[in-house]
């Protein structure tokens, strides 16, 4: 009878083994999901504005180089291929590059004739009164492109035409449009 229990112990005691080793194997075959940091902010006159996203687009040449569209906005608003629309503060800048994407490490000088930051007005539904969008030309500015945790960063320091600076950040994920 005794080596009836003992027998029995070492095939339970074995079953457990390669359950728990089964059980291990699978837990450490799951994918951790990735967190996507996304996100940001730029300083204006005083005030802090949100982006939650970035877009970059090939929109021209420039002599041999390619011209870029920086376009930086908040979760409010909205960009589709064939439309924008919602409100908030959007930057939407031009820079010159010698590669058709910024690259890490790069340094990029903004072409200020088509540079902009532009608030857009949230207006309440049911609303009918005239509400402005806010234009604000954009004369210099530099942007540093690096990477961190994995992902892109985009810092930027801009000056708009009466001279006030536009400065912030962004890490993250990045929608890129090649023309």
């Amino acid at each position: 009878m005794h080596n009836f229990i003992a027998k029995g112990l070492k095939t339970c005691g074995l079953q457990c083994i390669i359950i728990v080793l089964l059980l291990s194997l699978f837990l450490c075959s799951c994918e951790k999901e990735k967190v996507v940091v996304q996100g940001g902010s730029f300083k204006y006159a005083g005030t802090s504005y949100p982006i939650k996203k970035v877009k970059v687009e090939h929109v021209g040449y420039e002599s041999e180089d390619y011209l870029l569209r920086f376009l930086a906005y908040p979760a409010t608003y909205n960009v589709s291929e064939t439309s924008t629309s919602g409100y908030g503060a959007v930057i939407d800048a031009r820079f010159v590059s010698e590669t058709k994407d910024f690259e890490v490490g790069g340094k990029y000088q903004l072409v200020s004739d088509s540079s902009c930051l532009v608030v857009y007005p949230e207006i309440p539904k049911g609303d009918t009164t005239y509400h402005d969008t806010i234009y604000y030309h954009i004369a210099s500015g530099e942007l540093r492109v690096d990477t961190a945790d994995g992902y892109r960063t985009f810092k930027f320091d801009m000056f708009t035409a009466d001279g006030d600076s536009i400065t912030g950040s962004y890490l993250g994920e990045y929608t890129y449009n090649y023309a």
